[in-house]
Parts: structure tokens; sequence; C-alpha cells
């Protein structure tokens, strides 16, 4: 099961009784990718600090479900990556002029 900006929760199949958190160490989007070539999932996840500086988490999991790259992108604003596109050879992330403010929505101000 996904949500936005938060640990994926694995559950069982077919119950779909919820089992656990899968704890990232970040956070994850709830549009990741499977390539239809190699099986891998490719995933992304937005984060904002207190400041209004933001990272991206992502990664990519083998077709077993094991790490096989990980990376935190450092950004100079907090922004939603809602969604990535993947090609053959690169994976591709949408910075788009969403920008958030937690500083904002503290101050009652739209945060967006």
């Amino acid at each position: 099961a996904l949500a936005e900006c938060t640990s994926p929760v694995q559950v069982s199949v077919p119950g779909l009784d919820t089992l656990d958190m899968v704890d990232l160490g970040g956070s994850f989007n709830a549009h990741p990718k499977v390539c239809p070539l190699s099986g891998e999932l490719i995933w992304c996840g937005y984060r904002i600090g207190s400041e209004g500086e933001g990272a991206l988490d992502y990664g990519v999991w083998d077709c077993d479900g094991h790490e096989a790259h990980r990376a935190v992108i450092q950004l100079p604003h907090g922004v939603v990556v809602h969604d990535l596109a993947v090609t053959a050879h690169h994976t591709v992330f949408l910075d788009c002029p969403l920008l958030l403010s937690p500083e904002d929505a503290l101050h009652g101000k739209a945060p967006v």
C-alpha cells in the first residue's frame, strides 16, 4: 500500500492484512514504476525541510525486491515530485513550479 511522502506498507496477499511498514530511511511516493525489461522497481519520494529546502529520495530495487541503487538528491527548495518517468537509460524527475513553504503554513498562509 502506498501514499505520498511516507514509507510503503507491506500487506499480505490475498488477504491484504497489514504486515509492517518498509523502513527506507526516507520517503516514497505513490507512483513507482516497474521496468518491463528488467523487472526493477524505480521509485522516488520528496521531503521538505523546516526552512523550505527539499530533498528527493531515489531508489531502484531489483526484481527480487533488493536495493540495487539509492541516492538522496538535495534541492534548493521544497517541491512536490508526484511522479517520474523512466526510459531505457534514464530516470526523469519533473521539477514542477509547485513549491511548498512549511513556514507559510505555520503562519496561516497558503503553503503553496
